[in-house]
């Protein structure tokens, strides 16, 4: 995906942070954030050939085709 993909995804994580009611949440939501970062570097890395399959009955009808 184009890089405006990847800001608009994680602009949406950042205000549910910000939104959040506890601190608990805060440190899980900025750990997401931190982990996504390094997601979006290894889907760069991967170029076209980068996939994300984000339903894992999807994952499994696509493992079983021939």
């Amino acid at each position: 995906p184009p890089d405006d993909w990847w800001r608009e995804r994680r602009a949406h994580v950042e205000r549910a942070v910000a939104q959040a009611t506890t601190e608990d949440v805060r440190v899980l939501g900025r750990e997401y954030l931190t982990l996504f970062d390094a997601y979006h570097t290894e889907a760069r890395q991967e170029g076209a050939s980068f996939v994300e399959i984000q339903n894992t009955v999807l994952f499994a009808t696509v493992g079983q085709k021939a």
